[in-house]
Parts: C-alpha cells; sequence; structure tokens
C-alpha cells in the first residue's frame, strides 16, 4: 500500500465529459520515479485525459486530480511543475526554436537558457528557422529540448514518436527513462505503439470504448495496475479446440485459427493450466493482449 507521500499524481473517480463523449470514472495513482504507459484505441478518449492532465479541464475535474496530495486547483503552480511533448505543436509556428526558450522561459521559475540551446543542437534543430518550416520529427525534438530543460516532476507524452527515425526513437526512449532514475519525477506516456508501453511503462491505464446502443459516445477504464501483473495474468496455448475444453469456464480472452491449431489467449496464470497446456503455452506479448481483448470485449481483468 503506497504512502500519501509517495504518490506524484492520482485521479479519483474523475469523468470527463465533452460535446457528444464522456470518459467515465478514471481512476489511478502514480508513485514517484515511475512511468505510467495510457492505452488504447483510437478514440477512446486517451488526449481528452491527457487535456485534463494538462490542467485544461472544468472546475469540477480540477477537483477529482490530486497532485503530490492536493487536488490541481491552482492551476498556474500545477503547470509550473508540467512538461510535456505532444503530437500536435503547442508552440505559435510563427516563432523559431531560439525565440521559444526566450519567451516561454518565463512561464518557469528554473528554465535553463543555455541547457535548452545545448540540446537543440545535440537534437539537430537548427534555432533560427520558424517553427512552420521545421519538419514533424523537428518539432518533436524541439518540443523535447524544451521539456527538458526546467526543473519538472511530471512529464507528459502523448504519442511523441511517431515522426522520429529509428535512431532518434531509440534515444528519445532514453532521455524518457532516464527522467525517473532520481525517484522523485515520474512519466505520463501515451501511445498507440503498445511496444513502447510494454518496454518502458511500470503501469499501465488501459481505456477502452464502453458497450450500449443507442447511447452517447463513451469509453472507460479497463485496467489500471503494473506492467507485469498484467503480463502474468495471461497465457498464449495453441492447441486443438478439444485439448482446450479443460481451461476454466470464462477464461478464454480469445482465439483465432491458425495453420496447424488453435491459438487461444487465456487469462490464467500458468501454474493454472494443466501440464500439456503448458507445454504448448507462452507468456504473450503486450499487443497480443490487447489485439484479442480488445477484438472479444473480454471484460474480467484483474484491474478497475
Amino acid at each position: 500500500m503506497l504512502q500519501e507521500n509517495e504518490i506524484l499524481l492520482k485521479c479519483r473517480n474523475l469523468t470527463l465529459k465533452r460535446k457528444g463523449f464522456t470518459l467515465d470514472s478514471v481512476d489511478f495513482e502514480l508513485p514517484k520515479g515511475y512511468i505510467l504507459g495510457i492505452m488504447g484505441r483510437n478514440g477512446v478518449g486517451k488526449s481528452t485525459l491527457v487535456q485534463a492532465l494538462l490542467g485544461i479541464c472544468q472546475k469540477e475535474e480540477q477537483e477529482r486530480i490530486f497532485f503530490q496530495g492536493t487536488p490541481i486547483k491552482d492551476i498556474v503552480s500545477y503547470k509550473k511543475n508540467l512538461a510535456f511533448v505532444l503530437n500536435e505543436n503547442p508552440f505559435p509556428e510563427k516563432l523559431n526554436s531560439l525565440d521559444c526558450g526566450v519567451l516561454y522561459q518565463e512561464y518557469y521559475d528554473n528554465f535553463d537558457q543555455s541547457g535548452y540551446l545545448q540540446r537543440l543542437k545535440a537534437f539537430e534543430v537548427p534555432e533560427r528557422v520558424c517553427i512552420k518550416k521545421l519538419s514533424k520529427g523537428q518539432k518533436i525534438r524541439q518540443q523535447l529540448a524544451f521539456a527538458l530543460s526546467h526543473d519538472a516532476c511530471l512529464y507528459i507524452f502523448d504519442e511523441p514518436t511517431g515522426n522520429l527515425d529509428r535512431e532518434f526513437r531509440e534515444r528519445f526512449w532514453e532521455e524518457v527513462q532516464k527522467l525517473t532514475r532520481d525517484g522523485e519525477k515520474s512519466v505520463i506516456y501515451v501511445s498507440h505503439l503498445v511496444e513502447e508501453l510494454e518496454r518502458m511503462a511500470d503501469y499501465l491505464l488501459w481505456i477502452w470504448e464502453k458497450d450500449g446502443e443507442g447511447e452517447e459516445k463513451g469509453a472507460a477504464q479497463k485496467y489500471f495496475g503494473t506492467t507485469e501483473r498484467l503480463l502474468e495474468r495471461f497465457q498464449l496455448i495453441q492447441a486443438s479446440g478439444e485439448e482446450a475444453e479443460v481451461l476454466p469456464e470464462g477464461s478464454v480472452a480469445g482465439i483465432r485459427d491458425r495453420e496447424y491449431a488453435k491459438e487461444f489467449l487465456a487469462y490464467a496464470r500458468r501454474e493454472e493450466l494443466p501440464e500439456n497446456l503448458r507445454e504448448v503455452s507462452r507468456y504473450p506479448t503486450l499487443k497480443e493482449i490487447m489485439y484479442y481483448v480488445e477484438k472479444s470485449g473480454f471484460a474480467d481483468l484483474d484491474g478497475k
């Protein structure tokens, strides 16, 4: 059980209502020094949640988001502790990278202008070319240089790597993972590339579309917990239909035909399987779990 002083950010029954869409009952705790990955299909509200966590939310929503134990009612003070890299560039495109540092450093108490310029150079981002003329990848690099140049304690990354080349993507991941090493800073990382989350995230928040006909479009929290716990709760089995009949009732989270057998995603720990199925099973990847569970609508995860 985490102590209150160990938790950097938490949401308590946070519901976000936007025009024609509701993200219902988000509930999680992010300890200091850890990475939280947010996953889910496109359109389930990941970016809606990110906007709220950036402080762009209604008064009643602010009271459901707690930073260092206190609701984020003082948005100005809260934002001083944030750094972020977003898929859509937040800086005015008529400015160049140098101007961004000069103008926006005023919003932060400890912005390191010299460090910012050094990072622009290291990340191969031209200082005096306006943002509009930078490539998508350069815009992400410029945001990263800025985010790393002030003393934040919560970093939010929203789909940041889609336009980065493979070499810099690796560097980006390294920079993200370094942030939590002091045990005081935490990261929220949103990605549709679940391979990224499996690689980096200590905790996972899984959002998915709610069932219901004739209702307003909506989504809800599927799972919150450690990445390790989710991965260990499943086994991927290749066997005949007859062999898989011994699985506990309600434990098949998905099934598809393979060339020589059927493939089952079983919601069962490895030690819970009969010996004959253990021999033809393995731990699935996070991508495989998401594929089967989203496709089948399997609902009985060990998490909210």
